[in-house]
């Protein structure tokens, strides 16, 4: 299941009605948040008893924003496996 940044947020949009074993987020989510990216990244693995992979932005832009990556793949336990 491909999902997109702030779809994180919205755990409707990622339900998992026996549809998929991993959702993919690919986002930007800035350092200040970085908290919010870890912790949602894992609810989200743990209520839908899905794989989470999160990809996440590394860097600074041309605005002053800085990414910390903190890419990560959880499995259904909420363990940090990759």
């Amino acid at each position: 299941l491909p999902l997109v940044c702030y779809d994180l947020r919205f755990p409707v949009w990622s339900r998992n009605l026996n549809d998929y074993d991993l959702a993919l987020y690919v986002a930007n989510w800035p350092a200040p948040r970085s908290l919010h990216w870890q912790a949602l990244l894992t609810a989200r693995a743990i209520e839908n008893q899905a794989y989470v992979a999160g990809c996440n932005r590394v860097g600074s832009d041309g605005n002053g924003c800085h990414y910390r990556g903190d890419s990560r793949v959880i499995n259904p336990q909420g363990e940090i496996i990759a």
